[in-house]
């Protein structure tokens, strides 16, 4: 049979254009869909809060204790979670996270005080524990190194969009649910907002095939061109051995540094956007949701702005320090003039903009620095560890900084120091990676450059 699918030849590792777009469109949708609903439902949180905290007595401590805490159950369950599903199937095993932290969800809107919020938050954590790598591992099995990266970016957007409805979406739900058969507005956002992910996690089960070879939409010409596309599994070096050089590398450290300080800006404002707003005098809940879209619609224009221009010069070094040191400028600017909203307005949505627009700036300057190490894998989940304790330090800090001083505004500059922090640490690292010899055995300082033209420029 004659068809444009046959102009992929084995080991080429890239796949025909037509057979790209037929997997795109038959399964992110789907995947994107899942990982938006995943963002929404660990980010209402923030939303619940304007309300929760007098029903249930949560300081703004122990409500940024709880917010972090997610990440803290989420890292130390992320790799028992991978294994399982390694041995039970990417599609098996998203579609249980999905219903569990569904589940969780709409239990966390029953929650009667500061200990059983804390439990909701652990549990929500260990429920989602491996959702992101589960997705990235369920779509390496369908296309190729050379798509991957495009895939990825196709799902991972879908956050910023999703994050974008969540303010609307909790402040319709607040305030037009809110009394209805005896249930607050905060506790109708969790079970809302719940029953999707659970719903979702049952039609992935039955929707998607593990892998091409299930796939019933698929011809058997173009199930041999994706086996082909992605090639045989190569040997992998021993875990230790992997470890070891990883650990002893401080390129992988400033790297996971940089991540960290990136995800505690990320964080501190995403939970905390609504009550930034409110500590303007906005009162209305659903002009808080309203407004609160605000900054995630900027950070997805400039999540697309960025990456067009970083593919296009090159430049991931520079942009990434010019965007972490623009992102505390806007946290500065948002408490510059007190409580006046449309400057704090303006502030917080050039801040979650850039802090949410070079994080994956951050993931393309890895990329290219562990260019050539054996144990890149192992050098990702290290700096991805690193990075994920930013996840539990920005809303705690948060928390404990406005019960310390009854404002935001000095936790506020503080992450705007750490996102400083950050781009000092992206300075450090050499615009060029050093040769592959140094950085596998650890000699790698981080901080030399490699002579012109042993490698390629990362301005």
């Amino acid at each position: 049979m004659t068809s444009t699918h046959n102009t992929a030849s084995e080991g080429t590792g890239d796949l025909p254009t037509t057979l790209y777009k037929k997997l795109a469109w038959r399964i992110l949708p789907l995947a994107s869909i899942c990982y938006a609903v995943a963002i929404i439902d660990r980010v209402n949180i923030g939303f619940a809060k304007l309300e929760m905290s007098a029903d249930i007595g949560l300081s703004a401590a122990a409500y940024g204790l709880g917010a972090g805490i997610f990440f803290l159950a989420y890292i130390f369950f992320e790799v028992p979670s991978n294994m399982i599903l390694e041995r039970v199937g990417a599609k098996m095993w998203i579609a249980r996270i999905m219903v569990t932290w569904g589940v969780v969800t709409i239990a966390t809107g029953f929650v009667q005080n500061t200990e059983q919020f804390y439990i909701a938050r652990i549990f929500l954590g260990i429920a989602e524990a491996g959702f992101y790598p589960g997705m990235v591992y369920f779509l390496s099995q369908w296309f190729p190194r050379k798509r991957l990266a495009q895939a990825l970016a196709l799902l991972v957007i879908a956050g910023p969009i999703g994050s974008m409805f969540v303010g609307p979406l909790s402040g319709w739900v607040m305030s037009s649910l809110g009394g209805l058969a005896g249930i607050a507005g905060w506790q109708w956002l969790f079970v809302i907002q719940g029953i999707p992910a659970a719903l979702l996690g049952i039609i992935f089960f039955f929707a998607v095939a593990s892998t091409p070879k299930d796939a019933a939409w698929l011809t058997n010409e173009e199930k041999t061109a994706i086996a082909a596309s992605l090639g045989p599994a190569g040997a992998r070096e021993k875990a230790t051995t992997q470890f070891k050089k990883a650990i002893t590398n401080r390129r992988v450290w400033l790297l996971g540094v940089i991540l960290a300080a990136n995800y505690i800006g990320i964080y501190a404002v995403v939970f905390w956007i609504p009550t930034i707003i409110k500590n303007t005098g906005v009162t209305d809940v659903m002009t808080i949701g309203y407004l609160s879209s605000v900054p995630f619609a900027v950070a997805v224009v400039a999540t697309i702005a960025l990456g067009i221009y970083c593919d296009r010069s090159q430049a991931h070094r520079r942009v990434l320090v010019t965007g972490m040191v623009l992102a505390a400028l806007g946290l500065v600017a948002s408490v510059a003039t007190g409580d006046q909203l449309v400057p704090t307005l303006i502030g917080i949505s050039l801040a979650s903009a850039l802090f949410t627009a070079t994080g994956p700036i951050i993931w393309a300057v890895t990329n290219l620095q562990l260019k050539g190490m054996t144990a890149a894998a192992a050098g990702i989940a290290l700096i991805n560890t690193v990075g994920s304790i930013g996840s539990f330090l920005g809303p705690y800090v948060m928390g404990l900084g406005q019960d310390w001083t009854g404002n935001v505004i000095v936790p506020l500059l503080f992450i705007a120091g750490v996102a400083v922090a950050g781009a000092l640490a992206a300075l450090a690292i050499p615009r060029t990676p050093t040769n592959q010899e140094n950085i596998e055995e650890g000699h790698d300082s981080g901080l030399k450059t490699a002579p012109p033209g042993k490698a390629g420029a990362a301005s």
